[in-house]
């Protein structure tokens, strides 16, 4: 019904306007001559102009800012001879019309010859001058563009959201989008446990959720048990137990080297010695890291639990005066102030990340588009379940605006251009999966042109074919250009009548 009810307005205000190119009295085609400045368009149709007959001069000035007539503006036609010698009394003074925007006046010239024409225009917030050159005062007629093209008159262009623009000349970095998250940045997020058995102390409260902690701020205190299992004492002697088979597996891996080496041992053997070696370490790293800890922290017959890194507490699995096991989790902290943006790429997708760059994304609820700070990496293994790629990129959360576990959608570059002739993309319209947009030939007259298209940035369209940078694209307005281009197709009888 909406759609319905624009075509149908659209239509009335294209019969509504009253515009007539025609021939005039003496059976000539009125002149039409289209100039612009670095602020204005000035669409003129006239009278061919007899020497020492009256000529009617219409003019149609819009603000190239807005695309819109300037209000209340007075103006001043001055007429000169091309050799720049005034010819008589030739500037004449033009009130505001009915119709801003719309100057009309009637202009006799009595001597023949070429001349240019100057509207000065002056009025709150805007003032320009305007000049036509080759003015041409003869009983030969007068040449001038001419109507031609689709036409869609400047009482139209004014009356709906319309914009004309020439192209840009730009760099241009072209997105695609994929499905992410937010994730705590590696490190920093810990896991906090007890590394032995007790009970959590109850006169001492544990830090609530959301609680900002410093580096090495005592989280809890922990009661050892009054039985040995589970508690300091089981621990001791666990440490003990494998510190031992750790020295007992390097005096072996030593012997089975020196052996080796004196070719009284075979090669499996001095390997076997070293494996052993391995493990026997890495089974008394954590035991001597949590001996440390208990020696460290331990007030009185109690262990303190310390943060190892500054954050938020943002999970608490103990609470005061419960008995908590020996490995038993008892708060987890997250350092925020980065994060990672993992973007999961379709594997189908990943030859269109020509380059890995500065990602940009958003994220539901909150406002705006947001940047990464810098790429961290790719994948080099396809997820088997969702058949993606993680990219991955720092964000600075210094604000905490973002929270760890966010989701956003990821636009990633696919490819760049330094230097580009671009469009909005609101200046084309695909048919038949081509694009073409409409230039501004004249102050009336538009031609439908097809362009071939390449890059496709934020809102910009890189054109490789069909366009100039001198050319004047419509940017805003161009469905209302599209439907003139339908109408110009009906019976045309209505005139020019301001």
């Amino acid at each position: 019904m909406k759609t319905t009810v624009l075509f149908v307005a659209t239509v009335l205000l294209l019969a509504g306007c009253s515009h007539d190119h025609g021939p005039d009295d003496n059976g000539t085609e009125r002149v039409q001559r289209t100039v612009w400045t670095n602020k204005s368009e000035l669409f003129l149709e006239h009278d061919r102009i007899v020497p020492g007959k009256e000529a009617q001069f219409l003019i149609h000035l819009t603000k190239l800012e807005d695309m819109k007539p300037p209000a209340g503006a007075g103006a001043t036609i001055t007429f000169a001879s091309a050799s720049g010698q005034a010819a008589g009394t030739l500037s004449f003074s033009v009130d505001p019309g009915e119709t801003p925007g719309i100057f009309k006046k009637s202009v006799t010239l009595s001597a023949p010859g070429t001349y240019s024409m100057t509207l000065s225009v002056r009025t709150a917030g805007f003032s320009d001058d305007i000049t036509i050159h080759d003015i041409y005062v003869s009983g030969e007629g007068a040449a001038g563009e001419g109507p031609g093209g689709i036409s869609f008159t400047k009482e139209q262009q004014w009356a709906v959201d319309f914009m004309v623009r020439q192209p840009d000349k730009r760099a241009v970095v072209e997105y695609f989008s994929s499905a992410g998250e937010l994730v705590p940045a590696s490190g920093q997020e810990v896991t906090i446990s007890s590394p032995l058995a007790g009970t959590v102390a109850a006169d001492r409260p544990l830090p609530p959720l959301g609680a900002k902690v410093a580096k090495g701020s005592i989280l809890a205190e922990i009661e050892p048990p009054l039985q040995r299992q589970g508690g300091l004492g089981d621990l001791t002697a666990v440490h003990a137990e494998a510190k031992m088979r750790y020295h007992s597996a390097k005096n072996e891996q030593a012997r089975a080297q020196r052996l080796y080496e004196a070719k009284a041992a075979p090669k499996k053997r001095l390997d076997e010695a070293d494996l052993a070696l391995a493990a026997a370490r890495a089974a008394l790293d954590p035991l001597e890291k949590a001996m440390a800890s208990i020696q460290d922290s331990r007030d009185g017959n109690r262990l303190l639990l310390r943060a190892p890194i500054a954050g938020t507490v943002v999970e608490l699995a103990a609470a005061p005066g419960r008995h908590i096991e020996a490995g038993q989790p008892v708060a987890r902290i997250l350092n925020a102030e980065k994060l990672w943006l993992k973007a999961h790429v379709p594997a189908a997708e990943i030859g269109r990340l020509r380059s890995l760059r500065e990602a940009l994304f958003t994220v539901p609820g909150l406002e705006g588009e947001f940047r990464t700070l810098r790429p961290l990496g790719v994948s080099d293994a396809v997820d088997p379940a969702t058949r993606t790629v993680a990219v991955v990129f720092e964000v600075d959360n210094r604000k905490r605006q973002f929270k760890a576990g966010m989701h956003a959608t990821v636009s990633l570059a696919a490819g760049s251009a330094a230097s580009a002739l671009v469009v909005p993309e609101s200046a084309l319209f695909e048919d038949e999966a081509k694009y073409f947009a409409f230039v501004q030939i004249a102050g009336e007259s538009f031609e439908r042109r097809e362009v071939r298209t390449g890059l496709r940035g934020r809102g910009h369209v890189q054109v490789l074919a069909g366009l100039e940078q001198k050319d004047r694209v419509v940017t805003r307005g161009g469905y209302y250009v599209k439907l003139a281009s339908l109408s110009s197709r009906l019976p045309q009888g209505h005139g020019h009548d301001h």
